[in-house]
């Protein structure tokens, strides 16, 4: 999935996000494989930080770290998976999990 797509088509409008199920709507037509909405091994949905929903880019916090998508639990190796507002996928361990979850208004 190319985000320079998805912005193209709906000039520069990010996706609804209110929840899972209304961000992989959206974006599915722009996705190259469907797999990429769950967390691998399993059939939990990423979660989607609301607070991009809807919005204008360049109405958007500057800070680039900020949590779009994210698994609801730690994996078995206590690492969390975040898509970052850049563009960047990590894994975080719960320290860093606890301050990017404050940064992004997550609850």
């Amino acid at each position: 999935m190319t985000r320079t797509a998805y912005s193209a088509a709906y000039l520069n409008v990010m996706p609804p996000m209110e929840t899972a199920f209304a961000a992989r709507k959206a974006l599915l037509p722009f996705a190259e494989n469907a797999a990429i909405f769950t967390q691998p091994g399993t059939s939990q949905p990423y979660k989607a930080n609301p607070l991009f929903s809807n919005r204008k880019r360049e109405h958007l916090s500057r800070d680039s770290a900020a949590v779009i998508f994210y698994e609801a639990q730690p994996s078995a190796d206590g690492l969390r998976a975040v898509l970052s507002y850049d563009g960047v996928v990590r894994r975080v361990n719960d320290k860093q999990w606890t301050r990017l979850k404050k940064l992004s208004l997550l609850e």
